[in-house]
C-alpha cells in the first residue's frame, strides 16, 4: 500500500502545493508507522489513510481530493482514539485547510515550532485528547 499512499500524497501535492516529502523519507516513515485506510466498501476505492507512530503522533493523513468534506478524515482520526489517549501532529502554519480541519475535530494548538520543515517553514504542534465516552 506504500505506492498507493505515495500516489495519493503526490496528487495532493500537485493540487495544493503541499506535502513535499521526498520518496525516501516518506517510505521510511510509512513503513515505521501503523496505517489505517478508509476504503469504499462498494467500489473498493482507497479514500484516504492515516499513518501514526506508536506514541500517537500522526505522521501523515490524506484524503482523496474528490472525497473531501465527507467525514473521512475525522473517521480516520477517531479510529486512533480507540488506541491512543493523546494524539499529536505538526502542521505547516500556511496549511490553513489542515489547521481548520484539525481544530474543527478538537485539536488544540500547543506551540509554534519555527523552522520545523526542511525548507525552514514553521509548524504548529497540535494536541488532541479523544473523548472516549
Amino acid at each position: 500500500m506504500l505506492n498507493e499512499a505515495w500516489l495519493l500524497k503526490e496528487g495532493i501535492r500537485r493540487e495544493e502545493n503541499l506535502l513535499k516529502q521526498k520518496w525516501g523519507f516518506f517510505a521510511q516513515m510509512y513503513h515505521g508507522a501503523e496505517k489505517f485506510w478508509c476504503v469504499d466498501s462498494k467500489t473498493k476505492e482507497e479514500l484516504g489513510f492515516i499513518a501514526v507512530q506508536e506514541n500517537g503522533y500522526i505522521f501523515f493523513i490524506a484524503v482523496g481530493m474528490n472525497r473531501r468534506e465527507e467525514g473521512i478524515g475525522k473517521y480516520l482520526v477517531n479510529s486512533l482514539g480507540r488506541k491512543y489517549d493523546c494524539i499529536t501532529c505538526h502542521v505547516r502554519t500556511t496549511n490553513m485547510g489542515a489547521i481548520d480541519f484539525y481544530e474543527k475535530i478538537g485539536f488544540k494548538k500547543e506551540e509554534l515550532v519555527q523552522c520545523y520543515y526542511e525548507d525552514k517553514g514553521d509548524a504548529l504542534y497540535l494536541v488532541y485528547f479523544p473523548d472516549l465516552e
